[in-house]
């Protein structure tokens, strides 16, 4: 509803550009949209205008889940298509389109984006991969023998393997 206020006791008549003629009405836009609105009495006439903004729908786009060491800093960003001033709210009470997040382990930051009418939400992990720690048993062999040496590890997070020979296996031989 648009109402108008008066601080006049005499009667007075109301024209709105909608035709209506009482001091509120009913309005339903599907866009931006401006009405007017005429008070006169028998000496005086004003006209105002009430412009009634309509938020859009917009698309929400947030940077990709992310993989950190422990305590690092990683910036977690919100992108959208509107030209409109939005609302942010993360879950970590920041209002920013953009933070900056330093998890110990895996975290899934959540992110609101508002207009007046629609809200967005999205979810983004930062995953931090738990420390692991390296076993490689040293071995004896006999002269022109050969022999697997391995590395394991107690992790179930893909590992790369690096040996000083050049191979990238977890064993050799």
């Amino acid at each position: 509803n648009i109402c108008v206020a008066t601080n006049s006791t005499d009667p007075l008549t109301y024209l709105c550009n909608t035709t209506e003629t009482t001091s509120c009405i009913n309005v339903m836009p599907y866009n931006n949209s401006t009405y007017t609105v005429t008070l006169t009495d028998k000496c005086t006439s004003v006209a105002k205008d009430v412009v009634v903004t309509v938020p859009q729908p917009f698309n929400v786009f947030t940077t990709n889940d992310v993989t950190v060491c422990s305590g690092a800093i990683e910036n977690l960003s919100v992108f959208t298509d509107s030209p409109e001033t939005l609302n942010y709210l993360w879950s970590n009470g920041e209002t920013t389109s953009t933070i900056a997040v330093s998890p110990v382990s895996t975290t899934t930051y959540t992110v609101s984006v508002s207009n007046y009418c629609t809200t967005v939400t999205k979810n983004i992990v930062v995953t931090v991969p738990q420390p692991f720690s390296l076993t490689a048993d040293d071995i004896t062999i006999c002269k022109g023998a050969s022999a697997d040496i391995c590395a394991l590890a107690n992790t179930n997070e893909t590992l790369h393997y690096y040996w000083n020979t050049g191979q990238t296996t977890s064993c050799i031989n």
